[in-house]
């Protein structure tokens, strides 16, 4: 019966100490695999709502694209994000019309883009990568 007791306030005192440190969170995004494998399948789905802008349909493909953003000759879809604002990173991907890495979702305005790895990169501090998915889509994520 002790045993019983303290194993209670073990695993009690083990899941409020989780809870505290982050350990145990929620995951409210998609991950860069998962969006480029949700773009991939639904590729004609998204270029079709990208020229007639109705871009319902593809905020219904999965409940973390919670956004449709459109720009002059770019539609930014929001994947979601983790972390507080200081630390946070957001995750998306978006349609560029001259199919050219383009920074959307960057923190801090619209700044030069250069290669990086399998992509491109922003000289800031606040964090930007972007990523070609297939013609005219692309991956990114942004943060500070």
């Amino acid at each position: 019966m002790i045993y019983l007791k303290k194993l209670s306030l073990f695993l009690l005192l083990t899941l409020l100490f989780s809870s505290f440190t982050g350990c145990i969170t929620q995951k409210e995004y998609l991950n860069k695999s998962e969006i480029f494998d949700l773009v991939e399948a639904n590729r004609e789905l998204i270029l079709n709502s990208t020229q007639s802008g109705e871009y319902d349909d593809v905020l219904a493909l999965h409940t973390y694209i919670s956004d449709a953003t459109a720009g002059e000759g770019w539609v930014d879809f929001y994947c979601g994000g983790h972390g507080l604002s200081v630390s946070g990173v957001d995750y998306g991907f978006y349609y560029s019309e001259t199919d050219e890495p383009l920074p959307v979702h960057s923190w801090g305005g619209w700044l030069e883009l250069k290669p990086d790895g399998d992509g491109w990169s922003c000289d800031s501090s606040d964090r930007y990568y972007t990523e070609k998915i297939c013609d005219h889509l692309y991956y990114y994520e942004a943060g500070f």
